[in-house]
């Protein structure tokens, strides 16, 4: 898989050598979605060393996105105003590298931020016929899939992310969550098990169980599943808050 850009071994001998370390780092934070404001900081980084990172912007765009779901309130008024910073840096990308494929991506990103869906999929579909091998607009491609009811092309759309980066937590957590939608017990099982052979803890797995049964409404196991994910660790209750 790439990183999204057009020339990615190319773009890295051309990059200050500290933005570059910043911006892998800051990847690395955002990818497994966690301690965004860290990887906001480093993103930041990284583009005020080399302003003419491209790839850089794309991706804090990226992370300004996610930093609504995956920080506290407190966090969230620290991040800054996520659609402020998305068009921004989604501003400097579309300047430098234009029809990147990640580029394309932030752009289908802040389409959907902004409620304009139908902009939104022209975007991610463009992305991915850009680079088919960049799996990470595939992961908020099948979430926008999901988010308009569409669960069986957001399924075909997981799968065909997770054959291209298996070993990815978070992707495979993208098939539970279309799963447990459909209340399709024996996948949510199944992806669980996988997930469990690449990170045996990983936060968002150990509450599955508890997201499944309230969204249909299960309450007494919802109380058992969170409280069996607090047992394994405080902190998988905390990504919920």
């Amino acid at each position: 898989s790439t990183l999204g850009g057009d020339s990615p071994l190319q773009a890295r001998a051309s990059v200050d050598p500290q933005a570059y370390d910043d911006f892998l780092k800051a990847r690395a934070l955002y990818r497994d979605r966690r301690t965004i404001l860290k990887a906001l900081q480093l993103f930041r980084s990284a583009v005020a060393r080399d302003p003419g990172f491209a790839t850089a912007w794309a991706n804090l765009a990226l992370a300004c996105e996610v930093a609504a779901y995956h920080n506290t309130a407190t966090q969230q008024q620290l991040a800054g105003d996520r659609v402020a910073c998305m068009q921004e840096a989604i501003g400097h990308a579309a300047a430098l590298a234009p029809g990147a494929a990640i580029t394309l991506h932030a752009q289908a990103n802040l389409a959907r931020s902004e409620g304009r869906f139908l902009d939104a999929e022209r975007l991610y579909l463009e992305s991915i016929a850009r680079d088919a091998t960049y799996p990470d607009v595939r992961e908020d491609y099948a979430e926008l899939l999901s988010s308009v009811g569409r669960l069986a092309d957001s399924t075909e759309v997981v799968r065909e992310l997770v054959r291209l980066e298996p070993t990815r937590p978070l992707f495979w957590h993208r098939l539970a969550i279309v799963a447990l939608l459909t209340d399709d017990a024996a996948m949510v099982d199944a992806v669980m098990a996988r997930i469990a052979t690449i990170e045996s803890t990983y936060l968002y797995s150990l509450t599955t169980p508890f997201r499944h049964a309230l969204c249909h409404g299960r309450m007494d196991d919802a109380r058992a599943a969170l409280e069996r994910a607090y047992a394994a660790t405080p902190d998988a209750v905390a990504t919920m808050l």
